[in-house]
């Protein structure tokens, strides 16, 4: 389904609410100004210039980039997700490092009811959004969270402006930052 202006869906499941955006394959989403979102379950959330491309990426940060596969063998089953809960409340305040705004205290709470996330790093999101968000986290795919950041190869995360993350399971969190190879992580 293509609401954008000037927007294209193409394939099956396909949901396009973005200005000049375009999905294509199987389960993708984009909802921003000349956003991309290609291949299988990814999701361009973010404001303007995100592309997600692959299986199961995720962008949310303007100008940001997540290329790649998932971070499991299929075979194996998904992965889970690292889960931070607020300290006196017990809602769940982070996902991988990823802000999430919700009600739920466990991660079975959000995957019976998805509109329990309503923000991720502040920003509002649908409850496909957080399908998207979820079903990312746990196949473990390549998510670019800050602005202008990059995550290429399998299961990377960008958390911080103009980060760069490429290879396997790396994590940059510090702005600026790069991570290059496997299970490393780059904080300033």
């Amino acid at each position: 389904i293509a609401v954008g202006a000037i927007g294209t869906a193409i394939g099956i499941q396909n949901s396009n609410t973005g200005v000049q955006s375009n999905v294509m394959g199987f389960l993708n989403r984009s909802g921003g100004l000349l956003g991309n979102a290609m291949g299988i379950g990814n999701a361009d959330l973010s404001d303007e210039l995100g592309t997600a491309v692959g299986t199961m990426n995720l962008t949310h940060g303007s100008n940001a980039t997540a290329i790649g596969g998932l971070g499991h063998n299929m075979s194996m089953g998904v992965g889970m997700p690292s889960v931070t809960n607020d300290a006196v409340t017990g809602v769940i305040t982070h996902i991988d490092g990823i802000a999430v705004t919700t009600t739920a205290t466990t991660l079975n709470d959000l995957q019976n009811d998805y509109t329990k996330i309503t923000a991720i790093e502040g920003k509002a999101v649908t409850a496909q959004d957080a399908f998207l968000f979820i079903a990312n986290r746990m196949n473990r795919g390549n998510a670019a969270i800050g602005d202008g950041s990059v995550a290429m190869g399998n299961g990377n995360i960008t958390l911080a402006q103009q980060s760069a993350a490429f290879g396997v399971n790396n994590t940059a969190s510090g702005v600026n930052s790069s991570v290059f190879g496997s299970n490393s992580k780059a904080t300033h």
